[in-house]
């Protein structure tokens, strides 16, 4: 038992350390901070989807993004028949995870800083009531990753007034 505990202490050390030196190689990213400016998202946050995604110009636009992630939605119908719409899952799954935490970390981090992100997520689950709340978080995935993409492309920090605006 000894052993097992001394493995996952020095697993952890060694992730710690693996995070650090990314960390350090993010920071001379100029997307490391453009990331960091929208409210609920952390350090280890911005650089784990850096170090996920790669150079996000690369994409033609945040739709491609969306796909490389699977976060696009699948439809299938045949005849009378329309199968309900449901996310691909084809893509980057880790990325997916992190998203899927960072809309939960918005979410928190809303009381102090408030984000279109976590109105657009609250707003969906007021009207929705308790259902179906993976379906909204995912709808405000593709909202994040849209912010994200004009972010990077346009070499701008996040603004709430600037995205509360239209």
């Amino acid at each position: 038992m000894k052993h097992l505990v001394n493995q996952i202490q020095e697993e952890t050390k060694l992730k710690a350390s693996i995070i650090e030196q990314m960390t350090a190689l993010a920071k001379e990213l100029p997307e490391y901070n453009e990331l960091l400016s929208i409210p609920g998202l952390g350090v280890r946050t911005v650089v784990s989807l850096i170090g996920e995604l790669g150079d996000i110009r690369r994409f033609r636009n945040s739709n491609v993004l969306n796909a490389f992630i699977a976060i696009d939605l699948r439809h299938y119908e045949s005849g009378d028949y329309v199968a309900n719409d449901h996310i691909s899952k084809r893509g980057n799954t880790v990325a997916r995870k992190i998203l899927f935490k960072a809309i939960q970390n918005i979410a928190s981090a809303a009381h102090y800083h408030p984000n279109h992100i976590n109105n657009y997520y609250q707003r969906r689950k007021l009207e929705n009531g308790q259902q179906g709340t993976k379906k909204i978080a995912i709808a405000a995935i593709h909202r994040l990753i849209r912010t994200i993409y004009h972010l990077i492309i346009n070499n701008q920090f996040y603004d709430y007034t600037l995205a509360t605006k239209g």
